[in-house]
């Protein structure tokens, strides 16, 4: 995620010994709780926001002292991208990637698995590989489709025992 102020990629600092934080303009502070929230981190906002020599204002989220700087690093890295007014295409919100035959969100699911997958059609494997691919998650594809009673084709997508089942679900809920 990068502050449309600076350019620059937000980043979560440990420095101090509350824990971490994060020094959010606010105008982005919705997208950041949003991300913070889907995720279910931890967090609660400073009371004040501050503007220095006239600069936008900034916010504090705290992350306190438990809170995983890594983990909420890697969110804001891999949040999907949010067009801006400025760029002249509107302030539009992602929308859910969904599967072509129901017509449903598409779900991450952690059941019965060594790690988080996805099963989708197979028609719709290489839109979900481009996607995975830019947000940098790893993943492997399973050999075989199947289909039931006729029905389109299915494919199972692994992300790992390590994959991160709620960044992805997040990515899946925000394709632009």
């Amino acid at each position: 995620m990068t502050d449309p102020t600076t350019n620059k990629a937000l980043r979560v600092s440990t420095e101090g010994t509350a824990g971490p934080y994060i020094m959010v303009p606010f105008s982005q502070l919705d997208e950041v709780r949003k991300l913070l929230e889907i995720r279910k981190i931890a967090y609660w906002v400073s009371d004040n926001a501050i503007s220095i020599n006239g600069a936008p204002e900034v916010i504090i989220v705290n992350l306190g002292r438990g809170g995983d700087a890594g983990l909420v690093q890697s969110i804001l890295d891999n949040a999907p991208v949010k067009f801006e007014a400025s760029h002249g295409i509107g302030n539009e919100e992602g929308q859910a990637m969904t599967d072509v035959t129901t017509n449903k969100a598409l779900r991450v699911s952690t059941i019965g698995r060594v790690g988080p997958y996805i099963r989708l059609p197979f028609s719709q494997l290489d839109e979900l590989r481009r996607l995975l691919e830019s947000h940098s998650v790893t993943y492997w594809v399973e050999e075989n489709a199947f289909s039931w009673n006729g029905a389109p084709e299915v494919i199972v997508v692994n992300l790992g025992r390590g994959g991160d089942a709620a960044l992805v679900q997040s990515i899946l809920d925000n394709v632009n």
